[in-house]
């Protein structure tokens, strides 16, 4: 009986994928004109790997990350997300090694003044990547004021292991 239940964690984790993370970032990057920008909880990473014993998964070697986003308005203008401009780079490698992965499918959000928008976002990129490792979320122009990118700094997603 023993020997069955480990033979099926052990399938199980070769199938969903090697390596595991939840990730935390302390806080939110904000801009001048009180614009922010948070991660907020339910993020998480797994790595398919091409070198397992059974048949790999679709998109062997590839890390898979979820990162929901939070965008605070407490300016007096209409905030606009476009969530396809957003960039997740890990920092696993030296600088020379990085790739910045885009999030599949987009969104445009607006968001008004006083208000706030929850942005889930999954990204998929290129491995080797090991969870574990930090990765940088930066916000490049995806987030708008009058067509006008918003200066946000990058937020560290740190393993919560």
């Amino acid at each position: 009986m023993s020997s069955r239940l480990l033979a099926v964690v052990v399938v199980s984790g070769a199938l969903f994928g090697c390596a595991h993370a939840t990730y935390h970032a302390p806080a939110p990057t904000v801009a001048n004109n009180g614009v922010a920008l948070s991660v907020v909880s339910g993020q998480h990473c797994f790595v398919t790997r091409d070198d397992e014993k059974l048949p790999p998964p679709n998109n062997d070697n590839r890390v898979h990350v979820r990162v929901t986003v939070q965008i605070e308005n407490n300016s007096s203008q209409v905030v606009g997300v476009e969530s396809e401009q957003l960039r997740l780079t890990s920092l696993a490698g030296g600088s020379g090694t990085r790739t910045p992965i885009a999030p599949l499918g987009g969104t445009d959000v607006s968001v008004p003044p006083g208000q706030s928008e929850i942005l889930p976002l999954d990204f998929a990129g290129p491995g080797p990547i090991d969870c574990r490792q930090p990765f940088d979320l930066d916000p490049a122009n995806a987030v708008t004021v009058d067509d006008q990118p918003v200066t946000l700094a990058p937020v560290r997603l740190v393993s919560a292991r």
